[in-house]
C-alpha cells in the first residue's frame, strides 16, 4: 500500500482564469451567433484535409522507401473528401447540427416524460417539473427537426448561456480557496452547473483508463483487501465514505455509488433481476446493507471493478443530520430475499448474499420505490444521505451520474477545505 498526506492542489487563480475564459467564450458566442459555428465548420473542414493530404503524403513517402503503408489511401481520400464537403456545403452542416441537437431535445424529453411517469405511479410529490421539462424539451425538439437552420441560433444561445453559467462555477470554486474555511461551511446547498450528463456518463471509464495504467506494474502483488494508493489530508477515521464503482464493462462504465457509514456499506440499484426491463435501466428499487470489510474484497473479485473511496469528515451536527436522512428511508423499507444461490453465473444479488452476510430490502412507496438509471438512480439516494454535509452537485436537470459525484468530491479532495480529507484507490 502506498499511503501519503497531500496538502492544498488546487490552484485558485487557475479556477478564476479558466472561469473568466468560459465566461468570455460563452459572452462571444452569444454575439456572434451563427458566425461561431460557421467558423468551426471552417476550420473542421481544412482539418480534414490537411488530414488527408499529410496521409497521402505519408503514402507516397512509404512506396519511395519500400515500406508498407499504414494508412489506406481510400482513408486519405475521404479525410479529403469530407474536407470539401464541409467547407462547400456549410448551410448543410448547420441544418445537420440542428438536427443533430433537436435528436438530443427528444431524448430529453423521453427521459424526462418516463421519470414523471414513474414518479406519477409512485404517487411522488414534485413531479410536475419533469413534466414541464418535458414539455420544453418536446417544442424545442420539434423546432429544431422541421426548421434546423432557422432555429439553430436558439440552441447557440441556450449553449452560451450554459458556457456563462460553468464559467461562473469555476469562479465560485476559486472564490472558496480564497476565503476562510469557516466562512465556507456556512455557505449552503445551491444548485450547481457541471458538465453535459453524456460526458459524465464517460468519466468513471476515463478516470478508470488513467487508474489501470497507473496501477499496472503492481498488479502482481495485489491484495484485494489493502487499498493500492492512499492519500489523506487528514490523518483521521472519515465518518462518511462514498464509493465510486468503475468497471471496464456493461453498465459498469457509467458507474456506480455507495455510501458506507458506520462499518456498514448501503447500495441503492436494480438488483432484482426479474423486475428489470427496458434494458435494465427500471425495475424495483432494493436497498442492501453490508459490511465494510468483506463488501469490498467481494465486490473487487467478483465483479472486476476499482473502487475508489472519498472519505468525508463530518461536524456532530452533520453526523446527526445524516442519521435523520436515513431513518427516513429506513422508515419506508420491507424486507426482500433474494433468488438462492445456485453457481458463479446467478443473479448479482444471490452471490452477494451467499459470499457476504447481507441485508436486502425494497421500498413500499416513495421516489425510491423504482429504480431509474435516470431518475431516482444510485446516486440519489446516496445524496439523501450525504447532503446533510454540503455535496452541492444538485443539478438543474435533476440527473446526478457517478461521474458528477467524482468529479466533485475528487475536487474537493483537491481543495483547502476539510470535508473530503481522504482518497483510496481499491483495485
Amino acid at each position: 500500500m502506498e499511503k501519503k498526506i497531500v496538502t492544498k492542489k488546487a490552484d485558485a487563480l487557475r479556477l478564476f482564469l479558466t472561469g473568466i475564459a468560459l465566461i468570455g467564450l460563452g459572452v462571444f458566442i452569444l454575439n456572434t451567433g451563427l458566425f461561431t459555428l460557421q467558423a468551426m465548420f471552417y476550420i473542421f473542414g481544412i482539418a480534414f484535409i490537411v488530414v488527408g493530404v499529410s496521409n497521402i503524403l505519408r503514402l507516397i513517402l512509404h512506396k519511395v522507401r519500400g515500406k508498407e503503408g499504414a494508412i489506406p489511401l481510400s482513408t486519405a481520400v475521404l479525410n479529403i473528401g469530407l474536407g470539401i464537403l464541409v467547407i462547400t456545403f456549410q448551410t448543410m452542416q448547420i441544418s445537420l447540427f440542428g438536427i443533430i441537437c433537436g435528436l438530443y431535445a427528444l431524448l430529453q424529453c423521453a427521459i424526462r416524460a418516463l421519470n414523471y411517469y414513474i414518479l406519477r405511479r409512485n404517487n411522488v410529490t414534485g413531479r410536475v417539473k419533469d413534466l414541464f421539462l418535458s414539455l420544453f424539451y418536446l417544442g424545442l425538439g420539434g423546432f429544431l427537426l422541421f426548421s434546423p437552420y432557422l432555429h439553430v441560433n436558439v440552441v447557440l444561445n441556450i449553449i452560451a448561456v450554459y458556457f456563462i453559467l460553468y464559467g461562473f462555477t469555476y469562479c465560485n470554486d476559486g472564490l472558496k480557496e480564497v476565503i476562510p474555511v469557516q466562512q465556507q461551511d456556512k455557505i449552503k446547498r445551491k444548485i450547481r452547473i457541471t458538465l453535459p450528463v453524456f460526458v459524465e456518463f464517460l468519466i468513471p471509464k476515463f478516470v478508470l483508463d488513467e487508474m489501470n495504467e497507473f496501477l499496472a506494474p503492481s498488479d502482481k502483488y495485489k491484495e484485494h483487501t489493502i487499498p493500492e494508493v492512499e492519500e489523506i489530508k487528514l490523518d483521521e477515521e472519515p465518518d462518511i465514505e462514498v464509493f465510486v464503482h468503475m468497471s471496464p464493462k456493461g453498465f459498469g462504465i457509467i458507474g456506480h455509488v455507495d455510501v458506507c457509514f458506520e462499518g456498514v456499506v448501503m447500495s441503492y440499484g436494480n438488483y432484482d433481476h426479474h423486475s428489470q426491463r427496458f434494458f435494465e435501466m427500471i425495475g424495483d428499487g432494493v436497498l442492501f446493507f453490508a459490511k465494510r470489510e468483506k463488501y469490498i474484497p467481494f465486490v473487487i473479485e467478483d465483479s472486476n471493478k476499482t473502487l475508489v473511496s472519498f472519505g468525508l469528515k463530518l461536524t456532530k451536527e452533520q453526523k446527526q443530520e445524516a442519521k435523520r436522512k436515513l431513518d427516513e428511508i429506513i422508515v419506508d423499507l420491507y424486507k426482500w430475499v433474494p433468488p438462492f444461490y445456485v453457481g458463479r453465473n446467478d443473479y448479482y444479488a444471490s452471490r452477494l448474499s451467499f459470499n457476504v452476510p447481507t441485508e436486502f430490502y425494497k421500498f413500499k412507496k416513495g421516489k425510491f420505490k423504482t429504480f431509474f438509471v435516470l431518475g431516482s438512480n444510485c446516486v440519489k439516494l446516496a445524496d439523501q444521505i450525504v447532503g446533510s454535509a454540503g455535496i452541492d452537485v444538485l443539478k438543474m436537470n435533476g440527473i446526478i451520474t457517478p461521474g458528477t459525484y467524482y468529479e466533485y468530491l475528487n475536487n474537493r479532495f483537491s481543495s483547502k477545505d476539510m470535508l473530503v480529507i481522504s482518497k483510496v484507490i481499491y483495485n
